[in-house]
């Protein structure tokens, strides 16, 4: 029980520290802390870094919490799909789906069916509309490996018995959490890139050292880039695929097992035995063989009634709580009014160095027409 939110938390510290690399290139806001003398620049420093990443944690729960909302990160998956009722060859589904939800307790589920070759199944999901999508190889395949209707309505019936166990446990969320980094990433870097451009037009101006400044930045900010897109795409996407190698087998057999509650275990070990070795795959898990699910089920007894367990519901609710604690604590630890002292003391210099500068021009050309 307690691999899945270690998982869905070592996901959020991913993510976390996956923008603390987008964010890398504005540490040359640190700079102006080594230009003024008031012993408070180690302090400062530490300020910064609880503040990003306080930013950063919140941030990521606002988008949680509106993706849950309005769903906007699984619209991608639901491209090229159709609700079932929509096509008459399908509604044959009707009384099984509906059925599986009275069974599952979920009703506010849609099942889709999507246009791919693919054979494949699965579940996502927040607080509004849930969905499960079955792609149309999965279901021809099942229509060429069956022998009757009875036998294809059975396996479709194990197959979405399998989908809602992962609703109402809800497995999807560090895949969603994992989702919503994704999409912010790509917004994050616009806005660092905006301000990092800012920021370089106010060094540009400074005389003398401002050339300098600005060709150095750019160069770094290059550097920066690079590493931003290499860290996502080559560690922080690899380190979840094994995070959830970890947990994917667990999840698995019990979706084996609450499906076969519902509808028997001969059902769902059907459905499994047509799937071949690997079984299908989905967006957010890795199947165990077939053979060791199939043993798994044969023994289960049918259920009325399938509900996700108080442990995983409280270690769900548990994840999140944990996660907004640490958001906390980070927003705590920064100590804004020491940076807003910080910066306007800098401001300060920087004012009182062009007051000092625009003097001595005027001085210059008062001499000049004197």
């Amino acid at each position: 029980m307690l691999s899945k939110p270690l998982n869905f938390i070592l996901v959020y510290v991913l993510s976390v520290l996956n923008f603390v690399i987008i964010l890398s290139p504005l540490t040359f806001l640190i700079i102006p802390l080594f230009l003024i003398d008031n012993g408070n620049l180690n302090k400062s420093i530490i300020s910064i870094l609880f503040l990003s990443a306080f930013i950063i944690s919140a941030l990521m729960l606002i988008l949680l919490f509106l993706d849950f909302l309005f769903g906007f990160s699984i619209r991608p998956f639901l491209k090229n799909c159709k609700q079932y009722h929509k096509d008459q060859k399908y509604k044959i589904f009707y009384e099984i789906f509906e059925e599986l939800k009275y069974k599952f307790g979920k009703s506010n589920v849609n099942l889709l069916i999507k246009k791919s070759n693919e054979i494949n199944a699965f579940a996502i999901g927040g607080l509004g509309r849930n969905n499960i999508i079955l792609t149309e190889g999965l279901l021809l395949h099942y229509l060429k490996c069956t022998n009757n209707k009875s036998e294809f309505s059975n396996c479709i019936e194990g197959i979405l018995g399998h989908e809602m166990s992962h609703l109402i446990n809800k497995d999807y969320l560090p895949g969603l959490l994992l989702t919503i980094n994704e999409q912010a990433t790509h917004a994050v870097s616009k806005i660092v890139f905006l301000i990092f451009n800012i920021f370089i037009r106010i060094f540009s101006i400074i005389p003398l050292i401002g050339s300098l400044f600005t060709s150095m930045f750019l160069g770094l900010y290059k550097i920066f880039d690079f590493f931003i897109e290499f860290f996502h795409k080559y560690i922080i996407l690899n380190v979840y695929k094994f995070l959830l190698l970890q947990i994917s087998k667990k999840m698995e057999y019990r979706c084996d097992r609450q499906s076969a509650q519902s509808g028997g275990a001969d059902i769902m070990a059907l459905a499994l035995s047509y799937l071949g070795e690997n079984g299908y795959f989905t967006i957010f898990s890795t199947h165990p063989k077939t053979k060791s699910r199939i043993k798994k089920v044969q023994k289960v007894k049918l259920k009325n009634k399938i509900r996700a367990s108080f442990l995983n519901k409280f270690f769900n609710t548990f994840s999140l709580i944990c996660i907004f604690y640490i958001t906390i604590i980070f927003g705590i630890k920064a100590d804004i009014q020491v940076l807003i002292d910080d910066y306007n003391e800098f401001i300060n210099l920087i004012v009182l160095h062009f007051g000092f500068i625009k003097m001595k021009i005027q001085n210059i050309f008062s001499s000049i027409n004197n």
